[in-house]
C-alpha cells in the first residue's frame, strides 16, 4: 500500500508543474470563470483517463516504439497549442478597444450560454495530445510497480489515482485563480496575462516539436 501513497505524491507532483494544462486552466477560470475551469479540469482528467488505459494495455509503449507515430502525435500537440494562443490572440485584438477597465456580469457568466462540452473537450484535447503525458505513464508509471505479479492491475490502479490527482489539483487551481480577486480580472491586466500565456503557448509548442525519438 505505501507504494501507492509514495505514487500519488510523485502523481501530485507531477500535474502540479507548470505546463499546458495548468496555463489552460488558468486563463479558462480567470476569463470565463470558475465552472468552465472546473469542466477544464474534467476534460484534462479524461485525457489522463486516455492515457492510462493505453499505458496499462501497452499501447503507449508501442506508440513511442514508432518514430513515426511519435511525431504524429507531438505534431497534433504542437499545432493545438499554437490554435490555442492564436485564439488568444485573437481575443486581444477584438477587445483592444474596449474601455471596461473590469469584466461585467455579461462575460463573467458567458459559460452558461456557451456548450459546456467546448471546455472539456478544449482540456481533453490539451491533455490527450501531450506526448509529455505519455512519457509519464511509460517511463516513470511502471517504476512505482512492485514485484511481478499483477503488473497491469497495479498500473491500472496508477492511472486513477493520477487521473484522481489531477482532477482534485486542477478544479483546486481554477477555484483558487477565480478567487485571486479583481485585480486579476481588471481588463488591462488581463490583456497582459493573455499575451503572455499565448506566448508561453508558442513557446511550448516550440519545445514540443523539438522533442526527439529516443
Amino acid at each position: 500500500m505505501s507504494h501507492y501513497l509514495v505514487f500519488a505524491l510523485a502523481s501530485l507532483v507531477s500535474v502540479a508543474i507548470p505546463g499546458p494544462d495548468f496555463l489552460l486552466i488558468f486563463q479558462t477560470s480567470l476569463r470565463r470563470g470558475k465552472k468552465a475551469g472546473v469542466l477544464s479540469a474534467f476534460g484534462i482528467a479524461s485525457g489522463l483517463v486516455v492515457h492510462g488505459t493505453f499505458a496499462t494495455i501497452g499501447l503507449s509503449a508501442l506508440l513511442l516504439k514508432s518514430a513515426q507515430a511519435f511525431e504524429v502525435v507531438k505534431w497534433l500537440g504542437a499545432l493545438y497549442l499554437v490554435y490555442l494562443s492564436f485564439g488568444l490572440i485573437v481575443d486581444l485584438i477584438k477587445t483592444r478597444g474596449t474601455q471596461k477597465d473590469e469584466l461585467g456580469e455579461t462575460e463573467q457568466h458567458l459559460i452558461e450560454s456557451v456548450s459546456k462540452k467546448r471546455y472539456v473537450l478544449r482540456g481533453f484535447l490539451t491533455n490527450v495530445l501531450n506526448i509529455k503525458a505519455a512519457l509519464f505513464y511509460v517511463a516513470i508509471l511502471p517504476q512505482f510497480a512492485v514485484g511481478s505479479q499483477s503488473i497491469q492491475l497495479q498500473l491500472a490502479i496508477f492511472s486513477v489515482i493520477q487521473v484522481v490527482m489531477a482532477f482534485i489539483w486542477f478544479s483546486t487551481l481554477a477555484l483558487a485563480v477565480n478567487k485571486l480577486g479583481v485585480f486579476l480580472r481588471r481588463r488591462v491586466v488581463q490583456r497582459w496575462l493573455d499575451g503572455a500565456t499565448a506566448t508561453l503557448f508558442l513557446g511550448l509548442a516550440g519545445k514540443l516539436i523539438s522533442t526527439k525519438h529516443n
